[in-house]
């Protein structure tokens, strides 16, 4: 009777054992999982920030167009303040995120002003000229050639700043 108990005991204890053994490994595919989601998530995030900051900045719809010329990098305050902000959001391809699109200076100017309530968020930036619609192309030059010469009448440079959550 000895040696089957003692074989019950050592079969028991194999099989307690590969079953935590299952355990531990299942654990550990889950996270792997897990972290292979986030780190998918926060590429498709920083994807579109630095797409959305780079379309807005040398886009139509919010450019400085000086005598028909769109000028890269740059941000007319009256054109973008004609949009909607489910019109930005629709032109930068973030419906389906939270976004706020600031021009950082003094004072900072907000374009986009959704809530960013989560903790997968990615923020870039981006220089840009910022005109209105009263900007010559001379105020540019110079404001090109001389960044003291710039002032929020004409010109200034300014950052852009792109924050996206999801």
């Amino acid at each position: 009777m000895n040696k089957g108990q003692i074989f019950s005991t050592d079969f028991l204890f194999a099989m307690i054992m590969i079953i935590l053994g299952f355990g531990i490994l299942a654990g550990i595919a889950e996270t792997n999982q897990y972290n292979l989601k986030e780190k998918t998530l926060m590429e498709n995030i920083k994807n579109k920030a630095q797409t959305a900051a780079l379309t807005i900045a040398n886009s139509s719809f919010a450019d400085c167009n000086l005598n028909d010329t769109n000028l890269a990098y740059s941000i007319n305050t009256k054109k973008i303040s004609a949009l909607t902000e489910k019109e930005i959001k629709q032109k930068l391809g973030l419906q389906d995120y939270n976004a706020q699109i600031t021009l950082k200076g003094t004072p900072d100017r907000n374009i986009l002003a959704n809530v960013m309530n989560t903790n997968n968020i990615y923020i870039t930036t981006v220089k840009v000229l910022v005109c209105n619609e009263t900007t010559l192309p001379t105020d540019i030059l110079e404001c090109a050639k001389n960044p003291g010469a710039c002032n929020s009448a004409k010109a200034e440079k300014r950052t852009l700043e792109v924050k996206v959550g999801k």
